[in-house]
């Protein structure tokens, strides 16, 4: 779930999130591969590792967040600071 959540957040969220999150999986126990993403996904997993192939669509499928910010930095900081603390 953590790997599905750290591949559809758009680039340059905010880094402390995305490091929170792979920490998450990172200690979680590992499920089939079959359950996490699409065939593109599985196959890249299969090569260089789930998230690495995570982080590859990551930055090649989604737009950089500046293009779809809904809050200011100001907002997102402050919603950041709650959530990881």
């Amino acid at each position: 779930m953590c790997i599905y959540i750290l591949a559809t957040i758009t680039k340059n969220f905010h880094p402390e999130f995305e490091k929170k999150i792979l920490e998450v999986w990172e200690q979680s126990p590992k499920g089939n591969l079959t359950n996490l993403g699409g065939k593109r996904f599985h196959q890249l997993s299969r090569i260089m590792g789930v998230k690495n192939a995570a982080l590859l669509l990551k930055n090649m499928q989604r737009s950089d967040y500046s293009t779809i910010q809904t809050m200011s930095n100001c907002e997102l900081q402050e919603l950041m600071t709650n959530i990881l603390t």
